[in-house]
């Protein structure tokens, strides 16, 4: 086993630990006295001084010029437009704060340089604020002319016969070497001198335009506007006038039809009263108030008819023909363009004249028409139409047997027709739904069996009703003498055809 051998340090812990005295020559460099070390000492620590104020001072004005950059471009944003006092008053802050860098600086290398670094600054930000005035003021000038040009084409627009005196006044105002204009640059100068005769001369032509469209295209068409006005703005000018004078010509056309229109209405206005005071014996019209009405001369003749027939009903009533009524009834409803729709209630009163309508039953069919004419009238008249031409066939001609000659049918259907009519009304009147009366899920549906049996007649009664008729028509030879030859059937005729011969004749 290898023995390891004690170590034993050659001097003890407590010795003393060497070390180098200082000496003069550290302090005094060889051949030079004590005072001169000083001196270079103190010099030393006044140019570390120094160097560390002017790195100061640099860095203090680097920042404040990137300050005072935002600062600038942020005060031109918020400043008036053309404020004469920005410079001034930017600068005057700007100075303060630069200012304040050197304040207190205690080296003389520290204030040359702030000195110089300051005065460089200020000269840099001074001719920024000043070059910015000036464009500011510019672009005021600009501003203040383009205002006063709005204004001048607005007068021109509601007064184009101003225009030559308009254009001299801007122009003079423009070039006016003492005026608020003169600072401006030519370039620009001249570009609003072009701008002034273009948009003055277009303001004076749509002026002209707005006053008499015709007249403006004649302007343009003989080059009255050609001095100022270059071949794109004449034409769309032109093309401009031709627009309002078609404007012109639609916008008559559309007076005139209101005018029509309001005649119209009050002239339908005035039937509507006539026809509600003629329901009144005759009492509430005159032949008078027709002709001093304004209605239109062929109306008011038809009126004059009417009333005549009116006053006349009182000793010769007259019977609604089923068939008319029906026709009628049936037309109302018709869609638009259908030839056969009934298009006003003169139509409906001429019945009446020809005598095939009661006047009760022509105020039925005026209403029906009335109605007809509204978004909810249209609806209940269109369901009430599709009803009765559903349940008819139950009610007229109910008896194959009598094929076409069923002579009640036509009367049994009208009548059914008259009852439904009154039904809306006590439905209406009861603030009840109308509509119930055609819904087959309602208590009130009118075509149940029990409503329709009593408008329908048996066989046997139709077959009396046909004997009845046949036995009062003209042509049937009776005890009480004779009639002539061609009001007798013929052999061979059937009743139907000699009903319709006896009608053709009649008429």
């Amino acid at each position: 086993m290898p023995r390891i051998r004690e170590y034993q340090p050659a001097e003890s812990s407590a010795a003393a630990v060497p070390y180098r005295q200082v000496q003069g020559t550290d302090l005094v460099p060889p051949g030079a006295s004590l005072g001169d070390g000083l001196a270079r000492f103190a010099e030393g620590m006044i140019r570390a001084q120094e160097r560390d104020e002017v790195s100061d001072v640099q860095t203090k004005l680097a920042k404040a010029r990137a300050e005072w950059t935002v600062a600038l471009q942020d005060q031109e944003d918020r400043a008036p437009t053309g404020d004469p006092k920005f410079a001034e008053n930017f600068l005057n802050k700007f100075n303060g704060s630069i200012q304040a860098i050197g304040d207190n600086l205690e080296t003389k290398a520290g204030r040359e340089a702030f000195k110089q670094g300051s005065a460089a600054l200020g000269a840099q930000f001074t001719q920024a604020a000043g070059l910015y005035q000036v464009r500011a003021a510019g672009a005021k000038a600009k501003q203040d002319f383009l205002t006063a040009l709005d204004a001048n084409r607005n007068t021109l627009l509601r007064d184009p016969t101003q225009f030559e005196s308009v254009l001299a006044s801007s122009q003079a105002a423009l070039t006016d070497p003492n005026g608020p204009y003169a600072r401006m640059p030519v370039a620009e100068r001249e570009r609003l001198a072009r701008q002034t005769n273009v948009d003055l001369a277009k303001s004076a032509v749509q002026g002209v335009i707005d006053i008499d469209p015709q007249e403006g295209l004649k302007q343009l068409e003989a080059g009255r506007w050609g001095k100022w006005l270059d071949a794109d703005n004449t034409t769309q000018l032109r093309a401009h006038a031709k627009q309002a004078i078609r404007a012109e010509e639609i916008e008559g056309e559309r007076r005139e039809r209101a005018k029509e229109k309001a005649e119209s209405t009050a002239r339908e206005k005035t039937k509507s009263d006539f026809i509600s005071r003629l329901s009144d014996d005759n009492v509430g019209l005159t032949s008078k108030d027709i002709i001093n009405s304004n209605l239109l001369a062929a109306e008011k003749e038809h009126y004059l008819n009417v009333l005549k027939t009116r006053m006349n009903e009182g000793t010769k009533p007259i019977r609604t023909d089923p068939t008319t009524f029906r026709d009628l009834f049936t037309r109302i409803g018709l869609p638009d363009g259908d030839p056969r729709r009934i298009a006003n209630e003169d139509q409906l009163n001429q019945a009446f004249v020809d005598q095939k309508l009661s006047f009760e039953d022509l105020s039925r069919l005026r209403k029906e028409f009335v109605d007809y004419r509204t978004p909810d009238g249209e609806k209940l008249s269109k369901r009430k139409s599709d009803f009765l031409k559903g349940v008819g066939p139950s009610i007229n001609k109910s008896n194959p047997m009598m094929g076409r000659i069923d002579p009640s049918g036509q009367m049994q259907e009208y009548e059914f027709g008259i009852f439904v009519e009154n039904e809306i009304e006590r439905m209406r009147k009861e603030n009840r739904n109308p509509y119930d009366l055609f819904n087959p899920a309602k208590p009130d549906y009118l075509g149940r069996p029990e409503v329709l049996t009593s408008y329908q007649k048996t066989l046997k009664q139709s077959i009396d009703d046909f004997s009845s008729q046949l036995r009062s028509a003209p042509g049937i030879k009776n005890p009480s003498g004779g009639v002539p030859d061609d009001k007798v059937r013929k052999p061979g005729e059937t009743p139907q055809q000699y009903l319709d011969r006896m009608k053709k004749a009649a008429n």
